[in-house]
């Protein structure tokens, strides 16, 4: 979809193109309804259509930024220095009851069905993952 409006240097939103550049001649644009502000009404009626019907999605962060997620992993109590009869229990996927789990904070890219798990296990910021991991493992003392 073609870009209708532009920032300009101040920060504040205008029309793209118009003014002395006009695609629609300047002049015209003085006597009836400037077909590129038709445009824009449009475009923004579309917009605020998808969003009252729940279908435009504004993401917290872009797809590809950092996030910060919890991971779970399996952790020997001997640091694999095995002290069971049978060595290779771990290895073998049997539970073991020198076995236990531990949750890290791991860095990975933000995909779109993370937006379910935001603020429960997947964070913006690495604080917040620290602060909300700190808690659940208060929670479980």
């Amino acid at each position: 979809m073609e870009r209708l409006t532009e920032r300009l240097s101040n920060g504040q939103a205008a029309v793209k193109g118009c003014g002395e550049n006009c695609k629609y001649a300047y002049l015209h644009c003085n006597d009836v309804m400037c077909p590129t502000l038709v445009e824009i009404y449009e475009k923004l009626a579309s917009y605020e259509g998808a969003e009252e019907q729940g279908l435009l999605l504004r993401l917290p962060c872009k797809v590809g930024d950092t996030v910060y997620s919890f991971h779970t992993i399996l952790e020997c109590e001997y640091e694999y220095d095995c002290k069971e009869y049978d060595a290779y229990k771990c290895e073998g996927g049997c539970p073991c009851e020198f076995e236990y789990k531990v949750t890290r904070i791991r860095e990975q890219q933000f995909e779109i069905p993370m937006i379910a798990l935001l603020g429960k296990s997947v964070f913006l910021t690495k604080e917040k993952a620290e602060k909300a991991l700190a808690e659940m493992e208060k929670e479980r003392e």
